[in-house]
């Protein structure tokens, strides 16, 4: 099922969307059980993935029979035995907390670990840190898109420029009705994932491992801006190699020029901007009233 339904769907999906997933794995679902996971298709999978430049991380929610701990530790010695030159960087939570996440993962020997994903949660921010870690949470999740959640999603995206989409597959191992069949599952996401998300194409498609990175250069930047009625000036440490991002408000004007950067145009009166260079100018056709957002 996985490797002859779910993972073409993952593909078709990603694809269409110009997406890079990110696969969280467990070595198995019922920890309880005697029976050895089986280990040689892994590294199939992993090229599978790296075909699709994506990545993998690891799962640190025990889905049947085992605490976290118990859990991580079969699957430390599941991938150390099936994956042992694979780099695993990032980590799904759940709704665990990113302390006790850092906490479990690191117990378990899984010191690469620099990013953590967890679901949403309004009682903690969209995006942190927690004991050194990059700290990310799910926006959506791909079989649900309702007004609400669409309006969250456009808040979060105009703000940070940012969202994170989630899909757990684990039910259709154990399905517990028909919503949880494969084919009800993917007509719900590919749909909604199809559908809404190509209204934020003008954003890059990243795998979590370089959404952490860009995070954490969110959280870093140094930059200062200088507006007039013709231009603005960004004076950031933003370089090629790790540009700055920025969400420009101008209605009643519109970008001519850009010396040290890019745009992109999001929706009218609304530009994405690119900065490349420690100095980056950008000229306007007419006299503009301009608001940022980083």
């Amino acid at each position: 099922v996985l490797r002859d339904l779910v993972w073409p769907g993952i593909v078709a999906v990603a694809e269409h969307n110009h997406a890079y997933p990110s696969v969280f794995l467990s070595s198995k679902l019922d920890y309880s059980s005697e029976e050895a996971p089986v280990g040689e298709d892994l590294p199939y999978y992993l090229q599978l993935l790296r075909e699709q430049h994506g990545e993998a991380g690891i799962s640190l929610v025990p889905w049947k029979g085992a605490t976290v701990g118990e859990k991580l530790a079969q699957d430390k010695q599941f991938l150390d035995e099936n994956a042992d030159e694979y780099t695993f960087q990032v980590a799904y939570a759940g709704e665990m907390s990113a302390s006790e996440a850092v906490a479990e993962s690191t117990a378990a020997g899984f010191d690469d670990i620099v990013g953590i994903v967890r679901d949403y949660d309004t009682s903690e921010n969209i995006i942190g840190t927690a004991n050194g870690r990059m700290v990310l949470q799910v926006t959506n999740t791909g079989s649900s898109h309702t007004y609400r959640e669409d309006l969250r999603t456009k808040s979060i995206q105009t703000l940070l420029g940012y969202s994170v989409i989630g899909q757990d597959f684990a039910k259709l191992m154990y399905p517990e009705g028909k919503q949880d069949q494969w084919e009800k599952v993917f007509d719900r996401y590919s749909r909604y994932t199809n559908t809404y998300w190509q209204n934020y194409d003008y954003y890059d498609e990243t795998t979590i491992s370089e959404g952490v990175l860009r995070t954490s250069r969110y959280l870093n930047a140094d930059y200062e801006i200088t507006t007039g009625t013709k231009g603005v000036t960004i004076t950031s440490n933003a370089t090629k190699k790790n540009p700055l991002y920025f969400v420009l408000k101008c209605d009643n004007a519109q970008p001519s020029r850009i010396k040290g950067g890019s745009y992109k145009k999001m929706e009218d009166g609304r530009y994405l901007i690119e900065v490349t260079k420690e100095k980056t100018v950008v000229t306007f056709m007419d006299d503009a009233e301009l608001t940022f957002w980083r």
